[in-house]
């Protein structure tokens, strides 16, 4: 008889489970904030805006090793969308979901007090790019 030997070679392919959900919350009336998860071997991150939920979107940031970013410059009272990739290198590694959210309205608080027997004293907040108010 003949004794045949073999040698049995294995190999397993591990899949990396990548996954990067992304959340956006209103800032302020003109500004969002991005937060997102960290993606294992990931060095840059390519955030994508638009004002519709299907379409249209244009790569806004290119950014470093981070996981939040504030977009600032927007509309009061508008709808954003937002996603982000997630690249080593020049390699993408995963796309997150689709975030959305409003930015604030712009808010006028105005608050009266008595300053004499026949007057009154007004203030109000600030308001960004306000050139003027009628009383």
């Amino acid at each position: 008889g003949r004794d045949v030997t073999s040698n049995k070679a294995s190999a397993t392919t591990a899949k990396k489970n990548l996954c990067l959900k992304l959340t956006a919350k209103c800032a302020t009336y003109d500004s969002i904030t991005l937060k997102w998860n960290a993606v294992s071997g990931a060095n840059k991150y390519l955030v994508y805006r638009s004002t519709s939920p299907n379409s249209g979107f244009e790569l806004v940031h290119t950014l470093g090793n981070v996981t939040t970013k504030v977009d600032t410059g927007l509309k009061h009272s508008t709808y954003y969308y937002y996603y982000v990739v997630a690249y080593s290198d020049d390699n993408m590694l995963v796309q997150s979901n689709t975030a959305c959210a409003r930015t604030a309205t712009l808010c006028l608080k105005l608050t009266a007090s008595c300053a004499t027997s026949n007057s009154i004293t007004l203030k109000w907040n600030a308001v960004s790019g306000a050139t003027k108010f009628l009383v």
